[in-house]
C-alpha cells in the first residue's frame, strides 16, 4: 500500500514539474481515494475480526453449556434408572410381603377348618 502510495506522489511530483497542476491533482486525488479505501477496509477488517472473536466466544460458551447439559442429562437419567430400579425393588417387596401375608390368610382358614372338622367328628 505504502509503495503504491509513493509512485502516485511521485507521479504527482513530475506533473508538477512539468508545471501541469491539472496531472499532479489527479494523481494526488488517487493516492487520496486509494488511501480511504485502505482505511476503510482496514477498520471493516478490524470490526469483522471483532464481530468474528465475538463469535468465537459465544460458540465457546455454548459448547461449554452443550456439554453442562449433555452431563446433566446423563446424570438425570442415571438418577432415574436408579429410581427405577428401586421402584421396582419396593414393588417387588411389596409383592413378596403381600403373597406372604395371602398365604399366611389361606394356612390360618385352613387351619380353623382342620379344626372344625375335628371338632364337628368327634371319633
Amino acid at each position: 500500500m505504502e509503495s503504491r502510495l509513493a509512485m502516485y506522489r511521485t507521479h504527482a511530483e513530475e506533473a508538477a514539474k512539468q508545471n501541469d497542476p491539472d496531472t499532479a491533482r489527479s494523481w494526488l486525488m488517487k493516492a487520496q481515494k486509494e488511501q480511504e479505501a485502505y482505511l476503510n477496509l482496514r477498520r471493516e477488517s478490524e470490526q469483522k475480526k471483532a464481530a468474528a472473536d465475538q463469535l468465537e466466544q459465544t460458540l465457546a460458551r455454548l459448547t461449554d453449556k452443550l456439554h453442562s447439559a449433555k452431563e446433566l442429562r446423563r446424570q438425570w437419567l442415571d438418577r432415574s434408572r436408579n429410581a427405577a430400579s428401586r421402584l421396582q425393588a419396593e414393588t417387588d417387596s411389596d409383592l413378596d410381603w403381600m403373597a406372604a401375608v395371602e398365604q399366611l390368610k389361606e394356612d390360618t382358614l385352613l387351619a380353623e377348618a382342620a379344626e372344625e372338622v375335628r371338632r364337628s367328628r368327634p371319633y
